[in-house]
């Protein structure tokens, strides 16, 4: 195994062989050690990956055959019905107009539907009144503050530090990031820079003062007690929230 060629890798022993051969001689013991460490690192991170290649996340995506009927579908109406078939389940009727949209309602808003909205779909059931009152529900601001709550899961969000009794554990402006995290879902902020500006607000705005620069919250709204700590919790945030990896 050359050190400029591609690594065939058969056993440990015959890696461990080919450093001692190669890095032996190298004149300081700290870059041997640190050679070894990465090696050790390497191993651990493909019996991981060897485990995870079945899982479904890792696979490639398939296009599955389908029938007629579910071709004419929504995309997850039909994965729905496929996964029905299969296991012998019969769907359930179309729900009335009056629970449609009481569901809608809590789903978008977290509040029940009004009594105009549900008059108003009970007197039109039909595609039309069915749109605008959607696009009535993601209009409200009342969208941003529910859906905001679950990225601010991912994002571990908190006002406080927690269990730090011995100093002020307050995060003053952490309300600056909740903000701003429901202004960009209420002003439907495109994803990709959604994620850019939580990473890296201050390389992307001209002033420290510019509204987006709340949007490092994301990183700082955790644990200071330590450079180290602090270190790892961002690490940690932003793997789970972006490579869905721990």
């Amino acid at each position: 195994m050359q050190p400029n060629s591609p690594a065939r890798v058969r056993s440990r022993s015959e890696v461990r062989r080919w450093i001692l051969k190669t890095y032996v001689r190298e004149p300081c013991i700290l870059r041997l050690s640190m050679r070894f460490s990465v090696l050790a690192s390497s191993f651990a991170i493909l019996a991981v990956n060897a485990g995870a290649e079945p899982h479904w996340a890792y696979v490639p995506p398939v296009e599955r055959e389908q029938t007629p009927e579910q071709k004419a579908m929504h995309p997850v109406d039909a994965l729905l019905d496929a996964a029905w078939r299969k296991a012998g389940i019969k769907p359930a009727a179309l729900a009335p107009p009056r629970l449609w949209i009481e569901r809608a309602a809590f789903t978008l808003t977290g509040l029940p539907a009004s009594a105009e909205q549900i008059r108003r779909i009970q007197e039109s059931p039909d595609e039309t009144t069915w749109k605008a009152l959607i696009e009535e529900l993601l209009a409200s601001p009342a969208y941003g503050e529910r859906w905001a709550r679950h990225w601010m899961d991912v994002a571990r969000y908190a006002d406080t530090q927690g269990y730090n009794f011995d100093q002020d554990n307050r995060y003053p402006f952490a309300y600056t990031y909740r903000d701003w995290l429901i202004r960009s879902f209420n002003d439907d902020l495109p994803y990709g820079k959604f994620i850019k500006l939580q990473i890296a607000a201050d390389l992307m705005t001209d002033r420290d003062d510019h509204p987006d620069r709340a949007a490092l919250g994301f990183l700082t709204v955790g644990p200071r007690a330590g450079r180290l700590e602090t270190i790892d919790d961002r690490v940690d945030v932003v793997t789970r929230g972006f490579l869905s990896s721990t």
